[in-house]
């Protein structure tokens, strides 16, 4: 322990279904993390069936009782509902006491417009928005904003642990006032906001969802490869989104308007803490698969990823680190035989992955390797261990 007197604060991580029944917590102290037994109180709280982490339970045989618990639970949602209506219209009251507006601003938009094949020219243009999260930054200290966040923090407690800095009020704030436009009560607002807020913090399952922006490579037409990932063209609208850029600009644009978005919606328990590593798993089996079924080379780069819900928290926005499909090719240009080989070549990938086939999991991982090497020596190296290991005996 350090000799200064300091404040730590810790919570306590959602359970997995094989820990043990006493349980343990993870607190960053000094030299490292250290396991913190949890109190009695929280052991008997979990057993008492008012928190629920694992989704794996049943209601028993009787219909009834389906029924029973489904009006308890819309009852208990509709209460929820009912205060974080109270406590939103509270926040708006003391606004419009207080005469406050959102501020409005000034920022640019940068992209690459073509006109070639491969050559484009940058393009930049200001834009004026309106500040709506303002608003309940400015309220920061007020006791309606304090009770706003507290109500809202109660109803997320129920599944999710107290985070140092929750942006949860702030969220709600500028969710309203974005939707209304203006500081003013709008009672169907007010109710869309609360619903929406409940309805997501306290699902079963929440969506991560990845966006990527994929260079030198185009298609006949947006397709699905799946039920979760989906390949168009870049709009308008991820322009206005993803290049934005605060004034004075100091970086050169980076979408163009010749590229493709790739994104990728994963759906996961709600109490599963891990679910946000775990979902970079696909990447390489959403590239590599590419890479295998055409010929050529494309680039993926990471936008943003992070929960569908504005409420669970913020994304995380990426870099301009590209990742290969294949070690070295042209442009590639899918047709609808393309697209057909590439939906099929990404199912039979995912499914030797999913199910860790000895030999041909190294061996799609030593090809992953091969497309992210510089040297052409490495790449040669990558390419012939793989071919090997695909060629072992199981």
């Amino acid at each position: 322990m350090l000799d200064s007197i300091a404040e730590y604060r810790a919570f306590a991580l959602p359970r997995l279904p094989d820990d043990p029944d006493d349980g343990f917590v993870r607190l960053a102290l000094g030299g490292g993390i250290r396991p913190v037994p949890f109190r009695e109180e929280i052991d008997e709280y979990r057993k008492s069936g008012k928190t629920r982490w694992n989704a794996d339970y049943s209601f028993g045989p009787n219909p009834q009782t389906l029924i029973g618990v489904a009006r308890d639970h819309k009852d208990m949602n509709n209460e929820h509902v009912d205060r974080l209506e109270e406590a939103l219209r509270s926040v708006v009251e003391a606004a419009i006491a207080k005469e406050l507006a959102p501020a409005q601003f000034e920022h640019a938009v940068l992209w690459w417009e073509p006109y070639s094949d491969s050559g484009s020219t940058g393009h930049t243009e200001l834009r004026k928005a309106t500040d709506y999260r303002s608003v309940g930054q400015m309220l920061y200290a007020d006791p309606a904003m304090r009770q706003l966040r507290m109500v809202a923090d109660d109803i997320r407690k129920i599944k999710w642990p107290e985070f140092l800095l929750d942006p949860t009020a702030e969220n709600l704030c500028e969710c309203y006032f974005s939707t209304t436009g203006s500081v003013a009560i709008d009672e169907a607002a007010l109710r869309r906001v609360a619903q929406k807020y409940v309805t997501e913090v306290r699902a079963e399952d929440s969506v991560y969802v990845t966006v990527f922006q994929v260079e030198h490579f185009s298609a006949v037409e947006a397709f699905q490869l799946d039920d979760n990932i989906e390949f168009r063209r870049i709009t308008d609208a991820d322009i206005e989104h993803f290049g934005f850029e605060p004034l004075p600009v100091r970086q050169s644009p980076r979408l163009n308007k010749r590229d493709w978005i790739c994104t990728v919606c994963q759906s996961y328990r709600a109490d599963d803490i891990s679910a946000s590593h775990r979902s970079r798993d696909i990447w390489d089996v959403l590239i590599g698969s590419l890479g295998l079924s055409s010929e050529g080379n494309a680039w993926f780069s990471l936008l943003c990823e992070g929960p569908k819900s504005p409420f669970l928290s913020s994304r995380h926005y990426g870099s301009k680190h590209r990742m290969h499909s294949s070690p070295r090719g042209n442009k590639i240009t899918l047709d609808h035989e393309g697209i057909s080989r590439y939906k099929d070549t990404f199912a039979r990938i995912k499914a030797i992955c999913d199910q860790n086939t000895k030999n041909l999991v190294p061996s799609f991982r030593r090809f992953r390797a091969a497309a992210g090497r510089e040297v052409m020596d490495d790449k040669l190296t990558d390419l012939v261990i793989a071919l090997d290991s695909s060629f072992q005996e199981n």
